[in-house]
Parts: C-alpha cells; structure tokens; sequence
C-alpha cells in the first residue's frame, strides 16, 4: 500500500481529491514500479517458488543425464541438497550441485505422478506463458493439470509470485500546477534553505518541509499545539491546573 508519492513537481495522496505532482511523471512512476515488482517466469523463478512453496515440490522431478543415460531426482531431495550447498538449482551452478547429489538418490526410470523439470523449462522457453494474464494462466495450468491437484491454485499463487500489484493512490485527480522543486546538488545548505523558503508560498511540499524540520521560527504553532493535546492526552493532564498562558 502506497500512500503518497512525491516528486520534485509536487505530491499525491490517497485521501486528498487535489494533487501537485506533475501528472505524466505520476503515469511514469506508475508504469516503472509496476515493471520492477515484475518478473519474467523461467526455471529459475519457478524454482524460487517451490523453493517457497515446498508443499509442491513433490509434483517435480530432475532428470540428467549420465553417460548417455537419464537419470531422475525427487525435487524435494534436490532442494535438500541445495540448503546446505553454495550452489543453486537452474542457475549456472546447477550441474554443479547436481554433482553433490549421491548416485543412491538417483534412479534410472522416470519417476511416476512428477513432472519433468526439463520439459517444463522447454514449454516455459518456448511458449513464455504470462500468467498475469488468462490464456498464460490456462497455458500453464494444462501443463500440469495431469500430475498436480488442484493446478490453478498453484498457478494463481504463482501468479501473485512473480507480479506484485502495488495500491497506488488513484490516478483520476485533480491536478493543481504548482512550482516544481529544482534543487542543484552544487548548492549550499544555506542556499537550500533559502531556496525553499522562497518557494513556500507556491509549493506545498517545500511549506511542510519546514513544518516536518519543526523550524518553529517560521511556523505556526497551532499543528503543534493540537497535535500534542490530542495525541498525548498525558500532557492534558499536566496541565489541567495552568491557566492558558501559562500551560
């Protein structure tokens, strides 16, 4: 959940109907955050989420090959290997922790009721289902329907794996133009400070930075004063005695 985001144009919040920020660097934002809590699915990733999800691993299985033979491993067994190993499954040192694997824990016949790490790399290279959308979710879910029980609550939690939908105050307000912000990192604090004190009358974000630095000498007490009675009730009781003035 984001509540506000701001920018050198200004500010926009999830409460308030008005914003200052300028609207096409808030679509900007949006579009890039939304790119970064996104990931593409591979064999890699989708071994980050059994990795998470171990409940799953047991629908999986490894299969290498060894002098012109397959041999096949239980996921779970791989993974096993692997928490107590520097390498990674389906990275580029998975042969090397398949080389830490015992030949007992290997067998030589396609293990039953799991489904082949390899051809699933294949479909996922080739086919690149996007299971944000429908057809990717139905995509994947064919793949394993066969073997996994209930294959679209695995696929929707894959989903929601690799894709982080953030909350995001709303796009749809009004946009009120104000004085950007142009702060040069050859200024001086000084210079800053004076910078922004100039531009308090026409950027409310430089208006309440002095207000969040609590510069009293240049800003009204009354926030301060309401915020202390009705957040700490101790100091109303302190003070219940004092005439105005004094307390």
């Amino acid at each position: 959940n984001v509540t506000i985001v701001t920018h050198s144009s200004g500010y926009i919040h999830c409460l308030y109907e008005n914003a200052t920020i300028d609207k096409s660097a808030y679509q900007y934002f949006v579009k890039r955050l939304k790119s970064y809590l996104s990931a593409g699915l591979d064999l890699a990733m989708f071994a980050n989420f059994l990795r998470c999800n171990q409940n799953y691993q047991k629908y999986f299985q490894l299969c290498r090959d060894c002098h012109g033979h397959p041999q096949f491993l239980k996921a779970e067994v791989l993974f096993h290997y692997e928490h107590g190993s520097n390498f990674r499954i389906a990275d580029a040192t998975h042969e090397k922790l398949l080389a830490e694997v015992s030949d007992e824990d290997f067998v030589s016949y396609e293990l039953p009721g799991r489904i082949r790490c390899d051809r699933l790399d294949e479909f996922l290279r080739k086919k690149k289902p996007d299971v944000r959308k429908p057809q990717g979710r139905a995509a994947l879910k064919q793949v394993l329907d066969s073997v996994v029980p209930d294959a679209r609550r695995l696929v929707d939690k894959l989903a929601d794996f690799v894709h982080t939908e953030p909350r995001l105050p709303a796009a749809k307000k009004n946009y009120v133009t104000g004085k950007p912000i142009r702060i040069s990192v050859e200024q001086t604090r000084e210079e800053i400070i004076d910078y922004l004190q100039n531009l308090r009358q026409s950027n409310t974000t430089a208006d309440l930075a002095f207000y969040a630095y609590r510069d009293m000498a240049s800003c009204d007490w009354l926030p301060f004063v309401r915020a202390a009675v009705e957040r700490n009730p101790v100091s109303l009781e302190l003070t219940k005695s004092m005439p105005i003035d004094e307390a």
